[in-house]
């Protein structure tokens, strides 16, 4: 039983899976809370349970590059760390047109918005990200269904941005910020 615990947490689909788990459980509270009041309650933990499918999906397909998932994945963690931030704290959805003014923005006026909390919550999950890398890293065997999972994530992938339903995932990390840079 305990053999068979071991061989089942090396495999890549359940370990990616608990990457997407924390991924989610990080940063979906905040995009909930700025959710419109009286949203009904099924349709916000069907938001929560997208927001999983698709955050499993976009690190399955990212773990087939190697150096891609190592670099990305602690990178994306701390992008969506600074968002969940200032969505928290000012109670907006990421957007094109609020990436487009963090770009423009003086140095200045940029510093005004940085504070200890931010830095602090920032680094901490760049760290857990670099964990959660090292820790799936470590642990996975290479399985012959891979390549197929991965080839079908990569599809749904791609369909998600030029379909209808990118409109959806707008709201989800990392969608979010992949249509705000788009």
């Amino acid at each position: 039983m305990r053999e068979r615990f071991r061989t089942l947490m090396r495999e890549r689909r359940l370990l990616i899976a608990l990457l997407a788990l924390v991924y989610t459980a990080l940063f979906m509270p905040t995009v909930l809370a700025v959710q419109p009041k009286g949203m009904p309650i099924a349709e916000l933990a069907l938001m929560l349970v997208g927001a999983f499918m698709y955050a499993w999906a976009f690190f399955f397909a990212l773990r087939a590059a190697r150096p891609l998932f190592i670099v990305l994945t602690p990178l994306l963690f701390a992008a969506s760390a600074a968002t969940s931030h200032y969505m928290g704290l000012y109670r907006f959805e990421m957007t094109y047109q609020q990436l487009a003014v963090l770009t423009e923005a003086q140095g200045e006026l940029a510093a005004a918005f940085i504070s200890v909390k931010l830095i602090l919550w920032v680094l901490a999950c760049l760290v857990t990200g670099i964990a959660l890398t090292c820790f799936c890293l470590k642990r996975e065997i290479a399985d012959a269904k891979d390549a197929r999972i991965t080839f079908i994530c990569c599809v749904l992938l791609v369909a998600v941005f030029v379909s209808e339903v990118g409109s959806i995932t707008q709201r989800y990390f990392p969608y979010n910020l992949l249509f705000a840079v788009r």
